[in-house]
């Protein structure tokens, strides 16, 4: 998001997250004034909203089933004050996102406010620009909330399958090895004839034969097929190099360092710094995660930096343009969870195919044709990315899933794709 002091000059706000939010924002403010000024903020942000001018109003609201996607509440007013409306709200809505106005600013009072479960508060009398920033900021955590909530219903049911995936490994395993090389052959033949590299250049030094011309012991050819040739040489040598890369990590020792899952968040944006220019290129943002609890887990840095990166990087490529693509971590049954969540197109287009969760991980397998210009940020090739978030996971004695999902915290039901790496805790602690 941009903004700016310039006065008379307009805020530019995130549009994704507020296009995302479909709950109208309650207001409850006893004043006239302070409520037609957030009005107008929400108007200039371009949100629905419902105004009232009490805590009991509100609860009446809230009694009748209705759902705001937060809720700004004034602490002093009639019939029900704001702090009698925070503890309402909270015994029925746990999970509500409030921010409040109030003309005090004594750090006691504002620590006792966020012991009730306030996500941030404003000072009287509203400024007109901060109140429009930490709006935008308690959307974003809204967001942040469902996308979360709904992570970890997800992962608790992965989890209740877990037995049912190590049991299928271990099948493959035992099944016929000739077969399996068999079929790991056929892979790699299909992926290397997709897209640009090796089966483009197959085509092209095909057609240069075709339409070679002898002269004076030279050949002659046409030059927009050579420069094609030269620029799927350098695909071709990506993939080689991809090979190299998933050999290295199979020979290489995982040496574990105990490190803190806020160490890893804080590290993330760093680590994707050439993924994002990528993504905006495609007009695909990454929204990065928060840990609300903290822990420690042993990990191979490089090795496990490697495969979150390539998760985003699988998603960034494959997400519906003018989306968001969600990186989240949580805390679950005695795992520490990070994952990459992804819109895609409608079925037959996008996401991954029914009954082919387990086969994408297998070595040089894709379910959809290689996005070209994502080569250029890509780690590994030949449809080994996975394969190598998979083995990575695995080394860690951790489980990773990827799976088509729905998602329902927008205006409507979106399909998408989930992938997570389930890494098992040594500590839990506080922030």
């Amino acid at each position: 998001m941009e903004t700016t002091n310039v006065p008379g000059q307009k805020l530019t706000f995130n549009n994704r997250i507020i296009h995302q939010i479909n709950r109208p924002i309650m207001i409850v403010e006893d004043t006239e004034s302070a409520r037609v000024l957030i009005e107008k903020v929400c108007q200039n942000m371009g949100l629905d909203f419902v105004s009232t001018s009490n805590g009991q109003e509100a609860m009446e609201y809230i009694d009748n089933g209705e759902q705001f996607s937060i809720f700004i509440v004034d602490l002093n007013m009639p019939v029900m004050d704001g702090k009698s409306l925070i503890q309402n709200l909270k015994m029925v809505e746990p999970d509500s996102v409030i921010l409040v106005e109030t003309a005090m600013d004594d750090p006691k009072s504002i620590i006792q406010l966020m012991k009730m479960g306030v996500y941030d508060y404003v000072i009287k009398p509203l400024d007109i620009t901060l109140m429009e920033q930490t709006i935008l900021n308690a959307l974003e955590y809204k967001h942040l909330k469902n996308t979360e909530k709904q992570m970890k219903l997800h992962s608790a049911e992965k989890l209740r399958k877990q037995l049912e995936w190590l049991t299928y490994k271990d099948s493959r395993k035992k099944m016929d090895k000739d077969g399996e090389g068999s079929k790991t052959i056929y892979n790699l033949k299909t992926s290397l004839a997709q897209g640009g590299g090796f089966g483009t250049m197959i085509t092209l030094i095909d057609l240069m034969r075709m339409n070679a011309h002898s002269e004076g012991g030279k050949y002659t050819f046409e030059s927009e097929i050579v420069d094609l040739l030269f620029e799927n040489a350098e695909v071709a040598r990506q993939a080689i190099s991809g090979l190299d890369k998933i050999d290295k990590i199979i020979a290489d020792k995982f040496v574990k360092d105990s490190i803190k899952g806020s160490t890893i968040i804080n590290d993330i944006p760093t680590l994707l710094k050439d993924v994002i220019p990528y993504g905006k290129s495609r007009n695909i943002s990454i929204s990065f995660p928060a840990l609300r609890q903290n822990c420690s887990v042993g990990i191979s840095r490089t090795h496990f930096y490697s495969a979150v990166k390539e998760l985003v990087i699988n998603a960034v490529k494959y997400a519906k343009p003018n989306t968001i693509v969600s990186v989240f971590t949580q805390i679950s049954d005695g795992y520490f969870v990070i994952g990459v969540k992804n819109d895609v197109l409608d079925d037959p287009f996008g996401g991954i195919p029914e009954g082919y969760e387990k086969f994408v991980i297998e070595p040089f397998v894709r379910v959809h044709p290689p996005v070209e210009d994502g080569m250029t940020i890509e780690q590994f090739s030949l449809g080994l990315g996975l394969t190598a978030v998979e083995f990575i996971t695995s080394k860690h004695n951790g489980v990773f899933f990827i799976n088509n999902a729905k998602d329902h915290t927008g205006e409507s039901v979106v399909q998408c794709v989930i992938a997570q790496m389930l890494i098992p805790i040594e500590n839990m602690f506080d922030n």
